[in-house]
């Protein structure tokens, strides 16, 4: 088996200093980075004159300043993190696309950093980060970043998912979803356990693409099979990373939270247990004013509310809780509810403890909050019911109502 790098020929991906003449770049990042990890430029300099730069993201302006060189003794340093600048220029993403892959815009986004007016690096930033640990532990490894260990090698698994970095991702059918993931270039074929194969052709080596799982799974489920595995394939005979499906728990609620990861993608997670609402409601705006009889009574404004609950997520894994912990950290969480409510809400977690070697499935309680608040109040219901008309009276009735109305 013969692994093929990636085209160094590219910038930003040579490991000499870029020489600017009498400017060197000697610190850079990888020409596929994270913005919300430092992306470091470090620039030595025979003089202390100042030293003009320009970062420019995706198609927008280019974005100037100063850096004047430190030191006592050339060579002179000057050194600056831009992952400020790219981050801020980073929207969400949207899929568009169907079939079982397909391509994804705006998931990332290139950029270029300019040096006294002259283009001196190009790189592809995508949102989200790694922590520190893994990337103390990827250095010691003598990895460039987590693109380098997996996110672009097709031996590897190379999905954007915090399940794992394994190559056994595991999984319920409730969760399936569409996964993130940079294309090899290569065809990928999705293998079952039975040996069913559904082929994908080859696409644009380095494409952002998504791998619909959903469909892959609803496919061979046509094909007349519920795998409990699925193979996926860049090279014939060798499984790049397999994803174990497991049917959902069984329960008698059950709720998914589709939550933005800390690699910039969307996954589903599943919870399980028992729903409490548990609505806040804001401090009281009162006053009081005299009535007709001469004497003061209270009066107040409307309370606003803020729907929330607390609910079990089940009891879960170690690999199961640490990916939860990923969801209670994510800035942008959405709620779905059975009958397909989904409203956008804030996921929070007191007193959580789990042991690190679990030989029991363990449960969290999650407080889940939507984020914004309201001073009037409507029926929770899943949809809006259908309107009828009726023939005597043109009055408008629910679908609900007419088995109650005698028209």
């Amino acid at each position: 088996m013969q692994y093929i790098p990636p085209d160094n020929t590219q910038p930003g991906f040579t490991d000499l200093p870029i020489d600017l003449g009498a400017l060197q770049i000697v610190v850079y990042p990888y020409k596929y980075a994270f913005a919300g990890n430092p992306m470091i430029f470090g620039i030595t300099s025979n003089s202390q004159d100042e030293i003009i730069v320009g970062v420019k993201v995706g198609d927008g302006d280019i974005f100037y300043f100063s850096l004047v060189p430190y030191g006592t003794v050339a060579p002179y340093r000057a050194t600056i993190d831009i992952c400020g600048f790219v981050r801020n220029r980073l929207d969400g993403y949207a899929l568009a696309g169907d079939g079982f892959v397909f391509p994804v815009d705006n998931f990332s986004t290139g950029y270029s950093v300019y040096v006294n007016g002259g283009l001196a690096f190009s790189g592809i930033a995508f949102r989200g980060g790694i922590s520190k640990s893994l990337a103390l532990q990827l250095a010691a490894e003598n990895f460039k970043n987590i693109f380098d260990f997996r996110l672009l090698k097709f031996t590897r698994q190379f999905i954007f998912t915090t399940r794992t970095h394994g190559n056994i991702i595991r999984i319920r059918d409730t969760e399936l979803s569409p996964f993130m993931f940079i294309h090899p270039g290569r065809a990928i074929s999705f293998v079952s356990g039975s040996g069913s194969v559904i082929n994908t052709p080859a696409m644009t080596k380095g494409a952002v693409c998504a791998m619909n799982l959903e469909a892959i799974y609803n496919r061979f489920l046509e094909m007349g099979e519920s795998p409990s595995m699925i193979k996926v394939s860049c090279i014939s005979g060798y499984a790049s990373f397999t994803f174990a499906i497991q049917p959902g728990v069984i329960a008698e609620e059950r709720y998914l939270l589709r939550f933005l990861n800390s690699l910039g993608a969307f996954e589903l997670v599943e919870v399980t247990g028992y729903a409490c609402n548990t609505p806040s409601f804001s401090e009281e705006n009162k006053w009081e004013s005299m009535n007709v009889l001469g004497f003061f009574e209270e009066n107040r404004e409307r309370v606003s509310s803020v729907k929330a609950f607390e609910v079990e997520a089940g009891y879960k894994i170690k690999k199961e809780l640490d990916f939860i912990c990923d969801m209670i950290q994510s800035e942008e969480i959405y709620f779905i509810r059975p009958d397909g409510y989904t409203c956008r809400c804030l996921v929070t977690a007191e007193n959580i403890r789990y042991r690190h070697r679990i030989v029991a499935p363990s449960s969290v309680l999650l407080k889940i909050r939507e984020i914004a608040g309201s001073v009037y109040a409507s029926p929770d219901e899943p949809a809006l019911p259908d309107l009828l008309v009726t023939e005597h009276h043109k009055d408008c009735i629910t679908t609900e109502d007419k088995f109650n109305l005698k028209i």
